[in-house]
């Protein structure tokens, strides 16, 4: 209970107590700047949309560091790999332009969990096989991906005639749906339906780390890896297995934005996620 309760609470108090501290000493009041904070984030159905609609990213984000952990890896690319992963998700969409969104969102979580899974997939080939280590490389592999993706996006993706860059629209019909849709609680709020993928996929992480033979393994290799090794565990197998399962969550921000919230792909979308959701993975512990 120390860990999984008491901690936490202290983190964000401690975290509250420092920030209070700033605050007073810009001259303001710390318990009226708390309360501005609250009331924000959950006064009404306003703000609780929006504290929704980050909350998915950051769940995805910080799954995606946290799996990852546990198998003993720093997994530093999620922004990266989200980035990659919204050409999976703008590809499949547009193909598909049109179709109502219950057929397509499937195909865009495999898609986008593909591209995901294989811009992490890199730096796990590259640990397990060349003892290249995978704080360093999925770092470098974030710069590469806003390269990659910034030129796909201004040369390749970019309608003619379109000043701003960006890929073409995604059809309405075909868009990962609001859930104003469904209810006036969320009226002009960007959630939407990835907020219930964002739950699934907490249930999903559990069960595999926790509840399967997969998960001990991964656990193992995490704690010992020798020891794992001599037990029998292909340590380069679990590795690059890991590192493609962490980016497959990573690449479901792509989901939540490029699917839903824009409803196209554009630049720097991720917009930091990936680097709060190593923050997330261990205040979350």
């Amino acid at each position: 209970w120390v860990d999984v309760a008491l901690l936490p609470v202290l983190n964000v108090v401690l975290a509250f107590v420092i920030a209070g501290l700033i605050v007073l000493a810009v001259g303001q009041n710390p318990l009226r700047a708390i309360v501005i904070m609250v009331t924000g984030a959950f006064g009404d159905g306003y703000g609780i949309g929006y504290t929704l609609y980050y909350t998915t990213d950051f769940i995805f984000a910080g799954l995606a560091v946290a799996l990852a952990y546990h198998a003993g890896l720093f997994n530093i690319g999620p922004e990266g790999q989200a980035y990659v992963a919204g050409l999976g998700v703008i590809l499949v969409a547009l193909a598909l332009n049109g179709m109502h969104w219950a057929i397509v969102l499937p195909l865009i979580v495999i898609s986008g969990g593909l591209f995901g899974a294989f811009w992490a997939f890199i730096p796990g080939y590259l640990q397990a096989k060349r003892g290249s280590h995978v704080v360093i490389t999925t770092i470098l592999f974030n710069f590469i991906a806003v390269s990659l993706m910034g030129y796909l996006i201004t040369r390749v993706l970019k309608p003619a005639g379109v000043n701003s860059d960006e890929s073409a629209p995604i059809d309405p019909m075909t868009r990962v749906p609001a859930l104003a849709q469904f209810t006036d609680i969320f009226k002009h709020t960007p959630v939407n339906v990835s907020v219930f993928i964002a739950i699934l996929a907490l249930v999903f992480v559990y069960w595999l780390v926790w509840r399967t033979k997969f998960g001990y393994a991964l656990r193992a290799l995490g704690h010992n890896p020798v020891a794992a090794n001599y037990a029998g565990i292909s340590n380069q197998k679990m590795i690059m297995i890991v590192m493609g399962l962490a980016g497959a969550l990573a690449g479901m921000v792509a989901v939540n934005n490029v699917g839903g919230v824009q409803g196209r792909l554009i630049l720097n979308f991720v917009n930091g996620a990936g680097f709060v959701g190593i923050a997330v993975a261990f205040m979350g512990r």
